[in-house]
């Protein structure tokens, strides 16, 4: 685990070192990422709620837990370098899966916004109606 790192590594690595730079950046890069990945799958089980179409971004989130997954056996073989690039990868996913709910969250509220002036056509229009029935009546004779 990540605490392993701060309790076992930091003790015998001078600060400043290599050695214990890595033992900093292992798990501050684990801990970001698993971080990420609870944020997005809050964002989209919200989403899903809220009647938002949220497969791709499940696919997406799927995607991202790959790579945090990937990371704990990684993290064993000590390179930073493996765990970034693990690292950029999920957070390449859930910068898309937040930028897609993004936009359809917005595309939602645009669709609410532009149904105000339709219902308002709607209700002219059956006021309309209402005052032609009325008139027509009236010419008729009817009361």
């Amino acid at each position: 685990t990540t605490a392993l790192y701060k309790a076992a590594c930091t003790q015998c690595h001078t600060a400043g070192s290599a050695a214990f730079e890595t033992a900093r950046k292992i798990p501050e890069a684990i801990e970001h990422s698993e971080g990420d990945l609870q944020r997005a799958e809050a964002l989209i089980r919200q989403a899903s709620i809220d009647g938002i179409f949220v497969e791709p971004e499940e696919a997406m989130l799927e995607e991202a837990k790959t790579a945090v997954i990937e990371m704990r056996p990684v993290q064993h073989t000590l390179s930073v370098e493996k765990i970034r690039e693990l690292k950029a990868r999920s957070d390449e996913q859930v910068q898309k899966i937040e930028s897609g709910i993004d936009q359809k969250r917005r595309a939602v509220k645009w669709r609410k916004v532009l149904l105000i002036p339709i219902w308002i056509f709607i209700a002219l229009l059956a006021a309309a109606l209402m005052g032609l029935y009325h008139l027509l009546k009236e010419k008729n004779g009817e009361h």
